[in-house]
């Protein structure tokens, strides 16, 4: 990593330095980690002054700073421990270059390939592209089921609103005498409205829950085999005596239960 990589794509530096100038071939070596790899290499720890050992670059390495994890490959993979290395003090044939500019993508690369063709014209370039293309890229495998979640909702908003619609303009038209004369009475027109959605609501909601959890309206349960039914008890008012109360002249019915005939 050369001086200025985390600024340029953004990633925060939680402890310590980035990289610079000073930190050349000649300089002591040193190295970053990122925070998953602080965590698990000194829990509780500041990471700053530790000493890492790279057997194929260099040896021994100073971590002088912390930066947050970052994902290289996809959006959705867990985060690894992770060490960056100073590009003057380990050289790799194959390089990144990232460029930030406020000036129009297509223009920046331009440019970009310009300066590399000062450098060296037999160099090649490939995969050049703006940061957002490799994000849309990384996304692109998630948009189709989203877009079809999405749709799915959609369609069963509009099919729930059909539905209450359709319930609310049936309790309407068999209640328009009474809300006429409701409105004769003195009650406003927000008011009824009002009344008559908290209505349907209720009624929508009382037809969700006289269903199962399947979705299946709720049966009463099977009369086992072989199980012998008794009708129920049934009261008869029979009327055993009438009386009249003294002095006001009315006529007191006693009446008395007795089970029905079945």
């Amino acid at each position: 990593m050369s001086a200025d990589y985390f600024r340029t794509l953004g990633v925060a530096v939680l402890e310590g330095r980035e990289f610079t100038a000073a930190d050349h071939a000649d300089s002591p070596l040193v190295a970053i980690v990122n925070r998953t790899l602080a965590e698990r290499l000194w829990p509780g720890r500041p990471a700053i002054g530790q000493i890492l050992t790279f057997p194929l670059s260099g040896g021994d390495r100073t971590v002088i700073g912390v930066v947050d994890d970052v994902r290289y490959r996809a959006l959705a993979e867990p985060t690894r421990p992770l060490a960056y290395l100073p590009l003057a003090q380990r050289f790799f044939p194959r390089a990144f270059v990232h460029a930030r500019s406020p000036a129009d993508p297509g223009v920046t690369l331009q440019h970009v390939r310009r300066v590399l063709a000062d450098l060296d014209p037999g160099m090649p370039l490939s995969g050049a592209g703006t940061l957002r293309d490799r994000v849309d890229e990384a996304l692109a495998r998630w948009r189709a089921p989203a877009l079809l979640a999405g749709l799915l909702a959609l369609v069963t908003l509009v099919l729930t609103m059909g539905g209450l619609y359709a319930v609310l303009t049936m309790a309407v038209g068999q209640r328009t005498r009474e809300l006429a004369i409701r409105v004769a009475l003195g009650a406003s027109e927000v008011s009824l409205r009002w009344m008559v959605l908290a209505q349907g609501l209720r009624r929508r909601a009382a037809e969700r829950v006289s269903r199962g959890q399947d979705g299946q309206p709720l049966r009463t349960r099977r009369r086992p085999r072989g199980a012998v039914w008794s009708p129920p008890t049934v009261c008869e008012p029979r009327v055993r005596k009438a009386t009249r109360s003294p002095g006001s002249g009315r006529l007191e019915i006693v009446p008395t239960s007795t089970p029905a005939a079945g």
